[in-house]
């Protein structure tokens, strides 16, 4: 789904293994995430080589008008659902979501307990 239409993150989460491969994940700049955040799944532009390191290289249009910035590639975020529903079959959202922060925060995924 990349059809600029923005929804909580908590549906994004619920749907992620449909979304398109080559999608990045948006979400609000500057605010905690949670699951009734806003979010969106956009391809990202193409950007020259001289361009790759700019802050908001690549950003769509509707994210940097919505506020929204890339949080991860859809595939990132396929794999830490994978990895929380592989441990947790019975996972719930409020388990997915601490999957991803925790992946934000420690370039790795959780080991729920």
């Amino acid at each position: 789904m990349t059809d600029n239409r923005i929804e909580t993150f908590a549906d994004v989460l619920a749907t992620i293994s449909g979304r398109a491969a080559n999608a990045w994940v948006y979400l609000p700049v500057g605010e905690e995430w949670s699951l009734a955040s806003r979010s969106i799944t956009l391809v990202s532009d193409e950007v020259s080589p001289e361009e790759e390191d700019l802050p908001d290289a690549g950003v769509p249009e509707f994210a940097k008008q919505n506020g929204l910035t890339q949080a991860i590639d859809v595939l990132g975020l396929q794999d830490v659902v994978s990895n929380a529903l592989c441990q947790r079959p019975s996972a719930t959202p409020e388990d997915l979501l601490r999957a991803f922060l925790f992946y934000r925060r420690q370039d790795a995924f959780i080991e729920f307990r």
